[in-house]
C-alpha cells in the first residue's frame, strides 16, 4: 500500500491543501483496487504509475466542481475513475454510477461501503435502460473512456436542466459517437488539460 506521503504529494502537485482524512480514504480505495484487480482486471495493471495518474486526475478535476452541485451521474464507471476520487474530494455530493459489468458494480458497491461514502450507489445496467426507468435529473453528468452513443446522449438531455454540467473526460477527440452532436446541443463552459498528461482533457459543458 502506498504511504500517505504519496497522496500528500498528489495534493501538492495540483495545488490543493492536504487533508489527511481524505488521503486515508484515497489510500483505502487504492488498497481495494489492488486487491480486486488481481481477480477481475479493473485496470490495465497495478503499477503505481498508472494508478497514481488516474487518482490524481480525479483529485485535480475536483478543483473545478461547483459548490452548489449536489447530484452526480457517472456513466461507464468501471473501476471508479474519476468518479470515486471526485466523490471523496467533494463529500457532499450524491453519486450514481452505472456499468454494464456486474463484477465492476460489485467492486464499486464494496468501495462505497468500505469507505463509508454515503449517498453513493452503483447500478448494473445499460445507460439507455437505466434512464428509461428513472425520472431523476442530475446536477453533473460525467463519463470517461467510453464513446457515448447518440441515443444515450439524447436520453441524457432529458435528465438535465439549464444548470446541469456535462463533464467529458477525453483524449484528442471528444468521447462521443458523434462529437458534432455534442457540440450542437451543449455550450462549452471550460476546457482544461490535466497537467501531468496534457493529452488528457476535461471538457465541461452546459445545455444550450
Amino acid at each position: 500500500m502506498e504511504s500517505i506521503d504519496a497522496f500528500e504529494k498528489m495534493f501538492d502537485r495540483v495545488g490543493l491543501l492536504f487533508d489527511r482524512d481524505i488521503a486515508e480514504k484515497l489510500q483505502k480505495y487504492t488498497f481495494l483496487l489492488n486487491k480486486w484487480n488481481s481477480r477481475i482486471n479493473l485496470t490495465a495493471s497495478n503499477e503505481w504509475s498508472l494508478i497514481e495518474a488516474l487518482l490524481q486526475e480525479g483529485i485535480w478535476a475536483s478543483k473545478f466542481y461547483p459548490e452548489n452541485n449536489k447530484t452526480h451521474l457517472d456513466i461507464g464507471s468501471g473501476a471508479g475513475f474519476p468518479a470515486i476520487p471526485i466523490r471523496i474530494m467533494v463529500p457532499h455530493i450524491q453519486l450514481d454510477m452505472i456499468d454494464t459489468r456486474m463484477k465492476r458494480v460489485s467492486f464499486l458497491e464494496t468501495v462505497a461501503s468500505e469507505l463509508d461514502l454515503s449517498g453513493t450507489c452503483a447500478y448494473h445496467a445499460r445507460i439507455e435502460d437505466y434512464l428509461d426507468q428513472n425520472s431523476k435529473k442530475w446536477d453533473c453528468i460525467s463519463w470517461k473512456g467510453i464513446k457515448i452513443s447518440n441515443k444515450a446522449f439524447s436520453k441524457l438531455l432529458n435528465h438535465a436542466d439549464h444548470k446541469t454540467q456535462f463533464w467529458i473526460f477525453h483524449g484528442r477527440e471528444l468521447a462521443a459517437e458523434d462529437p458534432e452532436n455534442i457540440e450542437g446541443s451543449l455550450k462549452l463552459l471550460r476546457r482544461e488539460k490535466f497537467p501531468p498528461k496534457t493529452e488528457w482533457i476535461l471538457s465541461i459543458y452546459l445545455v444550450k
